[in-house]
């Protein structure tokens, strides 16, 4: 996993990528579920579809019909202020549900947003919980549950229980019959609602970035220990020497600066240099008497563990230098992000079906920031708070058979951002290639990663180098 490269630059960087995009295409990071894609064209909460009227209307004779009449209903549709709804029940072996579901194009989707599904029990009829789609994502739903005469609300996105049992002080009937901006008032000081009511166009240069990250990667080719130099030149990170290999490339650390020099060169006109990142991480303290203890410092000296993480932190402090955001003055960690996590996650599964069981989840950790597992409700969250800002994630695990040092592995760039139809987006970059976060998740989501902030500027124009092939054709020893 780590390779042996003595000075460690990039050692456990993956290479090639594409064998592993193609073998993890299919895996999803937890909450998310291929065979649910989401729907572009949800609108911000307080105008989102609403069936308060229908659900009130409609309590006695369905919602809480008894539960022979109820598991006998055929499906219906009925129509508020123009709009149509789809009242239906499904089933399975412990518990049944009464679905109020919105009309989505030319169907009534289960998890588009606005949908209101409740859950009651097969063996007595008795109301279990209610979920609230609050965008058209089967990950990203409220759940209410009753608690004798008030009600508990939960809130879900991608995986990550965001707010756990939120009292309501109205019983689960009235709940269930009102409005969800009326819900949403109830608990403004508790829930942080407007994460689902993201604005797309805030998002175009991110998107732009994406693009051109895309564009440009066929042009790329992966090479341990290589990047590009601030004049074009293919070189290794190691001493800034010429790349010898038989066709030059970036691997996972170049291939970030690549990304960043990306964003520099339109900010302030040239890219950055092997020789200006390397007197970045000069001044962070690495080594043995910056970090670590007595008992590690023979592997720190050897493997260099924190070559990871204090490049992504000087590239970090380039970006902020040249394009905004925090004051770069502020030190090598002015740009890391310090957002507390949800501490739980979730596996939702079925749309209609409720929640399984809750998993712990840790806190941010210093250096090494968030389990893997965690990170698309994390992104969201970032995403929705401060658009405009890709991240630079710096791998880490310790190892037991290096005296348990953390090692900062691997690097990858994170581009989370809502698309012009709202939905939302993560681009995943390593090694000059594109991946995904399930491919991440499925390969390293039991380590860590630690999350630099990259402002996202107008203007994406990286370094267009000649091609590997070309480099290797204009050598002068080559064939």
């Amino acid at each position: 996993m780590y390779g042996r490269n003595p000075r460690g630059r990039g050692a456990g960087c993956y290479a090639p990528l594409a064998a592993l995009a193609i073998l993890f295409s299919f895996a999803a990071p937890r909450a998310s579920a291929q065979a649910w894609p989401p729907l572009p064209g949800d609108l911000p909460l307080a105008r989102a579809p609403d069936s308060a009227r229908i659900r009130a209307a409609r309590w006695e004779d369905f919602l809480s019909a008894p539960r022979d009449a109820a598991l006998a209903m055929k499906p219906r549709v009925v129509s508020d202020a123009g709009r149509s709804w789809e009242l239906r029940v499904e089933r399975n072996r412990e518990h049944f549900y009464m679905l109020v579901l919105p009309r989505r194009g030319e169907s009534y989707p289960v998890y588009a947003q606005g949908a209101w599904i409740l859950k009651r029990r097969v063996s007595d009829g008795a109301p279990v919980s209610a979920k609230i789609f609050l965008r058209s994502d089967p990950g990203t739903f409220a759940r209410l549950t009753p608690d004798g005469g008030r009600t508990r609300l939960d809130v879900v996105a991608y995986g990550g229980v965001l707010r756990l049992g939120v009292p309501l002080p109205m019983p689960f009937e009235r709940a269930m019959s009102s409005p969800l901006p009326a819900l949403v008032e109830l608990s403004a000081d508790l829930v942080e609602w407007d994460l689902f009511s993201p604005e797309p166009s805030l998002y175009r240069e991110l998107a732009s970035v994406v693009a051109g990250i895309r564009a440009a990667l066929p042009g790329l080719a992966y090479a341990d220990d290589g990047a590009l130099d601030a004049d074009g030149a293919w070189v290794r990170l190691a001493d800034g020497a010429a790349q010898t290999v038989p066709v030059p490339g970036l691997n996972c650390s170049g291939f970030a600066k690549w990304v960043v020099d990306g964003l520099l060169g339109p900010a302030r006109g040239s890219f950055s240099s092997v020789a200006e990142i390397k007197a970045l991480m000069a001044d962070m303290g690495r080594g043995p008497d910056a970090r670590g203890a007595s008992l590690t410092r023979a592997y720190e000296t050897a493997l260099e563990p924190y070559y990871g993480l204090d490049f992504t932190r000087a590239l970090g402090s380039l970006a902020a230098g040249a394009l905004g955001g925090r004051d770069a003055t502020e030190g090598p960690s002015s740009m890391d992000v310090l957002a507390s996590p949800p501490a739980l996650l979730v596996d939702p599964g079925n749309p209609v079906n409720g929640l399984s069981g809750f998993e712990a989840y840790p806190d941010r950790f210093p250096d090494a920031g968030y389990r893997v597992d965690g990170l698309a409700p994390l992104l969201f969250m970032l995403a929705s708070r401060e658009p405009g800002h890709a991240y630079l994630a710096a791998l880490s695990r310790s190892d037991p058979k290096e005296a348990g040092v953390r090692r900062w592995y691997h690097v990858a760039v994170l581009v989370p951002w809502f698309d012009s139809g709202g939905v939302f987006r993560v681009a995943v970059f390593e090694s000059a290639a594109e991946t995904s976060l399930g491919t991440l998740v499925a390969r390293a989501g039991a380590d860590f990663a630690h999350l630099v902030r990259l402002p996202v500027a107008r203007g994406f124009e990286p370094p267009a180098p000649e091609s590997p092939a070309a480099a290797v054709a204009a050598r002068p020893d080559s064939d």
